[in-house]
């Protein structure tokens, strides 16, 4: 008796096996039989109800909907890329697949949609639908307060643009010095620091004008301003002497360089904004003195107590202490050097320096993160081609503006101007979202 029923369980133990063994045969040749752009990247057998996500990549709905509730993320199982929306079944792959392998997918489909998988799905397409609601809403919200602070900004741009082209004309460094009032001397003497208080009230007891300055010189500037201070004395002699060798004020601040100089302004900005690195070489080599050695002695002075503004008298080289601070800067953190110079100038461009720094602080953070998602090997840094045909395509656009500028309108330069200067940050900060939120 007990050898019968072990025969018989042994009978039906090789029963299960060859019917297990069966099954996976016939599996294992399905899947063969089968083209690899019919499998699912997850599950690797025919897709069932065959999902098409943004990326192209197709997988079993199941699986997408086992991916979603696991990982709690909108993106695609095999490469990573996000999509929105609710994505429907292919109907195309769907109705290849039934005609190709009809009993496979039809025996596939047994076995894989339960009724607690059809639940699965169903939740799955309730839920997305209801994101897909919410978002199509945000969208709207956002395409109106979008459109909004865009007109808004416009109005902004236009309004500098005209409020300092109707107010250039006014400066000092266009209204030569015989034609200085005794206003304009004020303002002289008040725009070039705190340290001019005292003489500020000479000049409106004494009625200083511009014919007044031309005639001052080391001899009689003593007895005018009653100067105790021999450095007090030097500095006003030479600026007295810049203002009479020019005819009219040299520019001291932004907006005198920029009415002076639009082009240069708007190559300088964009430039350093945009490529900081290749700007300060240009400079290096183009204009070491007017421009590279000034802004190098004020980032890496060198010492402290020097003031960093008198720049009437030609500068020393820097030294190998000035160097070695500036040139790891320059190579690793070139905008800290712009937010070191900028900070300089808070108490001249009171919110324009604090714009500049702003701009500087987001850029160096989108700098950092180009640097990990290439150290991650992410998609955009794989091919070095396509970063070098953007950053050419780049270099060739400002090259051209700045061959074509003259030509150009000179309130378009200013609306460039004002919106490379007030509105970057807000443009760069919203690159860095993007790229975090991805």
């Amino acid at each position: 008796m007990m050898n019968v029923e072990e025969s018989g369980l042994r009978n039906r133990n090789n029963s299960q096996s060859v019917t297990s063994d069966l099954d996976n045969k016939v599996s294992f040749e399905r899947s063969l039989s089968a083209s690899d752009d019919f499998l699912c990247g997850c599950c690797f057998d025919l897709m069932v109800q065959p999902t098409t996500l943004t990326c192209g990549h197709s997988f079993c709905r199941m699986c997408v909907a086992n991916w979603y509730f696991s990982s709690k993320k909108m993106e695609c199982p095999q490469c990573r890329s996000a999509w929105t929306g609710n994505p429907q079944i292919n109907i195309t792959l769907k109705n290849l697949l039934e005609k190709m392998h009809a009993d496979s997918i039809q025996e596939r489909e047994t076995e894989v949609l339960t009724e607690e998988v059809k639940k699965k799905i169903a939740k799955f397409d309730a839920e997305l639908s209801e994101s897909k609601t919410s978002e199509s809403n945000k969208a709207q919200g956002q395409g109106f307060c979008g459109g909004l602070c865009f007109a808004l900004a416009v109005l902004v741009v236009v309004y500098l643009s005209w409020y300092w082209r109707s107010s250039d004309q006014d400066l000092l460094v266009h209204k030569p010095l015989v034609k200085w009032t005794v206003d304009d001397v004020h303002q002289w003497f008040t725009d070039m620091g705190l340290w001019t208080q005292e003489y500020v009230k000479i000049v409106q007891e004494r009625k200083i004008g511009g014919n007044l300055m031309l005639q001052l010189d080391e001899t009689n500037i003593d007895e005018i301003f009653n100067i105790s201070d021999p450095l007090h004395k030097r500095a006003l002699i030479n600026s007295v002497n810049a203002v009479k060798d020019r005819g009219v004020k040299p520019p001291s601040n932004l907006w005198e360089f920029k009415s002076l100089n639009p082009g240069w302004a708007l190559f300088l900005l964009y430039g350093m904004k945009d490529f900081p690195r290749s700007t300060l070489l240009y400079l290096y080599f183009t204009e070491y003195e007017t421009m590279f050695l000034p802004f190098a002695h004020v980032v890496c002075p060198i010492s402290q107590d020097l003031p960093k503004y008198d720049f009437t008298q030609s500068l020393p080289p820097l030294t190998s202490v000035q160097w070695a601070e500036f040139v790891p800067k320059y190579l690793f953190l070139p905008y800290v050097l712009i937010g070191e110079f900028t900070w300089d100038w808070m108490d001249i461009h009171y919110w324009t320096s604090r714009f500049i720094l702003a701009n500087c602080l987001v850029l160096t953070l989108l700098e950092a993160n180009y640097v990990a998602m290439y150290l991650r090997g992410e998609n955009e840094f794989r091919s070095l081609s396509a970063v070098v045909t953007s950053t050419l395509k780049n270099y060739l656009s400002i090259g051209l503006f700045v061959i074509i500028w003259p030509i150009v309108p000179s309130f378009v330069c200013d609306c460039f101007f004002y919106v490379a200067l007030y509105f970057s940050p807000y443009q760069v900060s919203e690159k860095i979202f993007r790229l975090w939120r991805r």
